[in-house]
């Protein structure tokens, strides 16, 4: 779940490197313990209100997630401009004289 401003969000352990980061740099206050229920399936969970409306931003590059464009959560404070045109785009598995995708050049971002 992307955050927004005012929402609370239940953070559970196997996604607790996910949103971690976020809220050490960006967030005020700490996450608060949200009451389980007892047993040996039971795992502990947090709850957390978030402060500011986030943006998932990641890299454009398919074939490689993890490159150095990769960002995570993005308070929208940060964001300074949007994107209104597909200037280009290239298909890696064509031939070099082929790889401009035609129905993906000047195309609007709606």
């Amino acid at each position: 779940m992307v955050p927004a401003k005012g929402s609370y969000v239940r953070i559970s352990p196997w996604v607790s490197d996910l949103y971690k980061l976020t809220i050490e740099r960006f967030e005020q206050d700490k996450p608060v313990t949200k009451n389980q229920p007892s047993g040996k399936d039971s795992l502990q969970s947090v709850l957390h209100r978030f402060h500011h409306n986030y943006y998932w931003v990641i890299s454009g590059d398919e074939s490689n997630f993890f490159d150095s464009r990769t960002f995570g959560f993005v308070p929208e404070e940060f964001v300074l401009g949007r994107v209104e045109t597909v200037l280009y785009s290239l298909d890696a598995s064509q031939p070099f004289t082929r790889r401009l995708r035609r129905g993906r050049i000047f195309v609007p971002v709606r």
